[in-house]
């Protein structure tokens, strides 16, 4: 389940905002975990059945409650606010354009104007 949570946690290279520091100890905490519950799985399948369990609910509980709390403070951690655009300045008007009287000054070379 925390699996399917993790990959909707997007990295700031495919627009989230979580470091890949944040991600690689999110990763290597259920990597330690995984393999702490394998190991524990084995010892306890190996002893005998009179002897007291190695793997105890309070021993996990307490794991998945640290493993909760780290994918929890992620998913909450706030989106940083936007960077602020520039202000664009308003456009300055320009010096007045000459107007032009005779139309047959400005024609471009060529072309005859009657």
């Amino acid at each position: 389940a925390y699996r399917a949570e993790q990959s909707t946690i997007k990295t700031q290279e495919n627009g989230g905002w979580h470091s890949d520091e944040e991600l690689g100890r999110l990763e290597s905490l259920l990597k330690d975990i995984e393999s702490w519950y394998q190991s524990k799985k084995i010892d306890n399948a190996v002893q005998q059945l009179c002897a007291d369990p190695i793997l105890k609910p309070e021993t996990l509980t307490r794991k998945l409650k640290e493993q909760e709390r780290t994918i929890t403070n992620l998913l909450r951690k706030p989106k940083p606010a936007p960077k602020p655009e520039p202000k664009k300045e308003a456009p300055k008007e320009s010096a007045p354009k000459e107007t032009q009287e005779n139309p047959e000054d400005t024609a471009p070379e060529g072309t005859e104007t009657e």
